[in-house]
């Protein structure tokens, strides 16, 4: 199905912010993305690159592919708590 791996990269990133209590401000200093950017990925809205998507999972601590997995229990505790909760200062 078209945009399910967008969708799936959306959903999963919500939860890993939500988890370690980050902003999207917060994600997108680890990642050098703009905050605006990272919310257009979490809405589904953004053809991201894979570069990008790379940025985002060498910030959260993950692999492209433990990002990119289905949320269908795949998200485990110790991916979740990968952070450590703590907020950086852009």
């Amino acid at each position: 199905m078209a945009g399910e791996a967008r969708q799936i990269l959306a959903q999963n990133l919500r939860l890993l912010r939500f988890h370690r209590r980050w902003s999207q401000e917060t994600l997108g200093f680890e990642a050098g993305l703009h905050r605006t950017y990272i919310s257009q990925i979490e809405k589904g809205k953004s053809n991201i690159s894979i570069d990008n998507i790379e940025k985002l999972a060498h910030a959260l601590g993950l692999t492209v592919s433990e990002l990119l997995r289905p949320p269908n229990g795949a998200l485990d505790q110790n991916t979740l708590g990968a952070g450590d909760g703590e907020q950086s200062a852009p």
